[in-house]
């Protein structure tokens, strides 16, 4: 197999992050569902790229290790948070859970699926970076799956939501993607982690 220039990484490099700029985290992150469109848009397409074009983006890869160049650099905040979430993002397509990405499992729902913008708030929820619907509800309410940085959270606000806080149910730390994505799929399947 031949390995690609450096003008052709070059260019492809260039093509990823010019769509990458055209995305907005902080709409993704507020579950906006036109730019989570968008998102998937974008996903789609770095998916179906042939690996020799421009934009094209391994995204089977995502516990590469840095390059020692790359791990002395010092990026800004925003870009570690932009770079982890699409990581994040990324991990999470492959594990199916495209469709999920910003929703919640409501037991009161005729389609048991909500928008997690729509639940009426957020008392006693860490940050986190993305929320996925789980595939049930322990008890009426609302169900999720967040991702922190350091954590996958399986979470729970009984009904009626205007009244109770949300509960951790079950947390757990990983070290790679492959391993978030794992424990994201037993979480909301409702297993035990291992």
């Amino acid at each position: 197999m031949n390995k690609p220039s450096v003008e052709s990484l070059i260019e492809r490099a260039t093509a990823l992050l010019t769509l990458t700029r055209q995305l907005n985290y902080s709409k993704i992150l507020a579950h906006d569902s036109a730019e989570v469109k968008k998102l998937h848009t974008f996903l789609d397409r770095l998916k179906n790229s042939a690996p020799g074009e421009a934009g094209a983006v391994e995204l089977h890869n995502s516990t590469a290790q840095p390059k020692p160049d790359e791990a002395m650099a010092a990026p800004q905040s925003d870009q570690d948070q932009a770079g982890r979430q699409m990581a994040i993002l990324e991990q999470l397509a492959l594990e199916g859970f495209a469709d999920r990405l910003g929703r919640v499992y409501n037991s009161r729902s005729e389609q048991r699926s909500m928008e997690f913008r729509k639940v009426p708030h957020r008392k006693n929820l860490p940050e986190f970076d993305m929320i996925v619907s789980a595939d049930y509800a322990p008890g009426a309410g609302v169900h999720g799956i967040i991702i922190t940085q350091h954590h996958v959270m399986s979470v729970y606000l009984a009904s009626p939501e205007e009244q109770n806080e949300w509960e951790i149910l079950k947390r757990r730390p990983y070290d790679t993607m492959a391993e978030m994505g794992e424990y994201v799929t037993l979480l909301a399947a409702g297993f035990d982690l291992p």
